[in-house]
């Protein structure tokens, strides 16, 4: 399985460092800086990183969204064509009924939200 974590900061470095405790070692991080996503290959806690989804997200089989909400809307409506088929994206953020109702209305429905 290929886990795609976008926002490599407390929540999404946590989540890298959990899963590749865990085992999982297909994970790749999504971040605008360049220096986290170097700082996060060097500890091994993914494999590779990637500036933008466009790279990726077509690859990947579980998204997680550990953004803020309305950069998490602005990040999925940017790359809402580049989900992979049948993927699955999670999100970390709190604040859960208008964040998910807005979500619904980007993604095709062949992607499903968590």
């Amino acid at each position: 399985m290929k886990i795609g974590i976008v926002g490599l900061g407390v929540i999404g470095g946590s989540f890298a460092e959990a899963l590749q405790t865990a085992g999982y070692q297909d994970i790749y991080g999504i971040d605008n800086n360049q220096e986290t996503l170097d700082t996060a290959v060097n500890m091994g806690i993914i494999k590779e990183g990637f500036l933008t989804g466009e790279g990726i997200l077509p690859e990947v089989d579980l998204t997680i969204i550990a953004l803020y909400p309305k950069t998490a809307v602005k990040f999925t409506q940017a790359n809402r064509n580049f989900f992979k088929d049948g993927s699955i994206l999670m999100d970390t953020t709190g604040i859960k009924e208008t964040f998910m109702a807005e979500m619904a209305t980007i993604l095709p429905e062949n992607i499903e939200v968590v």
